[in-house]
């Protein structure tokens, strides 16, 4: 493993870090056997290799904003009335490890943050 490599993993594994630490978790409630992220939600990455996609997976308060941010300095995506299953998808400029985040827009520390990394093709 070259230098480049070793360095790239390490980035990554800095920005896990830091998407653990800022992906706000509530404790469960009686029957749920894991601390929860709400709202939470999956990640699929375009044909095109520069497109995510994300997919609403959890999703307590479906009549709260729910606010989207793509880690790569764009604007925002501000959505009301989501329901699980609910797909929203970004395209990226530059190939890079980014930190999406989805939080409520009610100022609760409610949310979730993963890492996705887009490599982009010539």
């Amino acid at each position: 493993m070259g230098i480049e490599d070793q360095m790239r993993r390490g980035a990554s594994d800095v920005l896990r870090g830091a998407a653990d630490a800022i992906s706000p978790k509530r404790e469960p409630t009686p029957g749920e056997s894991e601390t929860v992220r709400d709202p939470d939600f999956s990640i699929s990455q375009g044909a095109d290799n520069k497109t995510a996609t994300v997919t609403i997976t959890g999703l307590s308060c479906p009549e709260k904003e729910v606010i989207v941010d793509w880690g790569d300095l764009s604007q925002t995506q501000t959505r009301e009335s989501l329901s699980v299953g609910t797909q929203l998808s970004h395209t990226y400029e530059a190939s890079d490890t980014y930190i999406i985040q989805a939080v409520y827009e009610d100022a609760s520390t409610d949310g979730a943050a993963h890492l996705v990394t887009i490599p982009l093709s010539s």
